[in-house]
């Protein structure tokens, strides 16, 4: 009998243990959701801003092929938010013409960012740019393109960035894919040097997507 009694406490107590984690769990989850919604950086204002300082290109030769060329561009990264700290792991950027055709690649180092704090940082592209001295592929009809605009005197080019981004806040942190883009960068050329410089005024603003 009493063995019984110990077998059915024993069932009772790990019910009691069962439900008791049960209803933890819930409240953590329950907990996590709220803490999330609430201060998550997504559906506010983007924390990462991005501008272009600087844009300009060498031994570039569009008689024959733009493989060569080298490539230099100087961005800003902010971090405009009062709380959040934003860490960039290392990341690919690629110098597009026509917003999709990629010229030539970099990888850049991992970069964090504190709140309210700002770094530069300098990009080269070039032939070992992406590691490997591999470089994009690019089509004889882009080249034949990319001569005419040359020999007008204007590339029309841009730059896009993958970015994986951690915003932490706290013990909390959230993880996005972005894919900014600082568009329509004119590259006017010197007569027969090969180099050439963006147009207009600097520093100018990038594209960041909104956090959804």
């Amino acid at each position: 009998m009493a063995s019984f009694k110990t077998i059915k406490c024993g069932s009772i107590c790990q019910m009691v243990i069962l439900v008791l984690a049960l209803v933890a769990g819930a409240a953590i989850l329950t907990v996590g959701l709220v803490m999330n919604s609430k201060y998550s950086p997504k559906g506010q204002q983007q924390p990462l801003v991005i501008r272009l300082n600087s844009f300009r290109v060498s031994d570039l030769n569009v008689s024959n092929s733009v493989s060569g060329a080298n490539w230099d561009a100087t961005l800003l990264f902010g971090n405009r938010h009062q709380v959040f700290e934003i860490s960039i792991q290392t990341f690919e950027t690629f110098v597009c013409y026509n917003h999709q055709d990629a010229l030539s690649c970099a990888l850049v180092e991992p970069l964090h960012l504190g709140p309210k704090k700002q770094k530069l940082v300098h990009i080269s592209f070039n032939a070992t740019g992406c590691g490997g001295g591999e470089q994009p592929f690019i089509e004889d009809i882009v080249l034949k393109q990319i001569k005419r605009d040359g020999d007008n005197g204007t590339l029309h080019v841009g730059l896009m960035l993958h970015l994986q981004v951690t915003f932490k806040k706290g013990p909390w942190s959230w993880v996005y894919e972005l894919n900014p883009l600082c568009s329509g960068l004119d590259v006017r050329f010197m007569s027969g040097a090969g180099v050439g410089m963006i147009t207009g005024d600097d520093p100018r603003p990038c594209s960041v997507p909104l956090l959804h």
